[in-house]
């Protein structure tokens, strides 16, 4: 015969185990809770310790502020491109300056200008670039007339043709060099101004900004294999693989990509 005692709380068909492993989850969620409490407490105690040992107190730069900051910097890029390209134009007369056009492009250095070709009585496109400090490329005439000769090896009917390449110091920091290229005037601008239907020369922060339809595929395949064949065309000459193509560097001219 088993005899059975009733225990206050408790029925008397309930095994007395039940309550123990009851109080021993209630303990250790305690605990658990006092622990992260603790932890919580010194994260904020050593962060305030730290943050009133500091020599200096520092505040974020207002919106405002920033975007004023960076507007001088571009102003002062820009003045610094112009005077340079006027500096280039000085000694090749050439070319005259017609207007120098707005950030058509991403590169947040690299400028653009139409220029008059009076050799020839027709409107180029002159880019002027800074040479980057790394690299080995020495800025000679023997380096210029390399590069030209390259290019010139370069014919092809979907590669965009250089006209003209030279050094140019900056007019106010004769430690800067820029690199000037001379291409043919495209009023049609690049595949990705043809994708998004915009307007070549608008700034480029404001052209890429709606939703794109895209092309017809009958376009694309056509496009596509114009970029195929200049491609397949360099591997063929060794020339070194561009890993910068991409739609907005793709020129449209007479409807053909270039």
């Amino acid at each position: 015969m088993t005899v059975q005692v009733a225990l206050p709380g408790r029925r008397i068909d309930q095994p007395v185990g039940i309550d123990l492993v009851v109080s021993y989850y209630t303990v250790m969620t305690v605990a658990l809770v006092s622990g992260f409490g603790l932890l919580g407490f010194l994260a904020y105690w050593i962060r305030k310790a730290c943050s009133n040992g500091s020599r200096y107190q520092y505040t974020a730069l207002e919106p405002d502020s920033m975007g004023q900051e960076r507007m001088e910097l571009e102003r002062k890029a820009r003045q610094h491109a112009q005077n340079a390209c006027k500096h280039y134009l000085r000694f090749c007369p050439r070319y005259a300056l017609l207007q120098h056009l707005n950030d058509i492009g991403s590169r947040v250095d690299k400028h653009w200008f139409v220029v008059r070709d009076g050799s020839v009585k027709t409107e180029r496109l002159l880019t002027l670039v800074p040479k980057n400090p790394k690299s080995v490329l020495e800025c000679t005439p023997d380096t210029r007339r390399t590069i030209l000769d390259l290019f010139l090896t370069l014919q092809h009917p979907y590669i965009y043709p250089v006209l003209d390449v030279e050094f140019v110091e900056g007019a106010t920091d004769p430690e800067t060099t820029f690199i000037t290229l001379v291409l043919p005037f495209n009023s049609k601008g690049s595949l990705k101004d043809l994708i998004y239907k915009s307007c070549w020369h608008d700034d480029w922060s404001d052209k890429y900004g709606q939703r794109s339809e895209g092309l017809p595929l009958s376009q694309i395949q056509r496009l596509g294999r114009q970029i195929l064949e200049a491609l397949l065309f360099l591997k063929e000459k060794k020339f070194p693989h561009d890993c910068n193509l991409h739609s907005g560097n793709v020129i449209l001219q007479n409807g053909v990509a270039r």
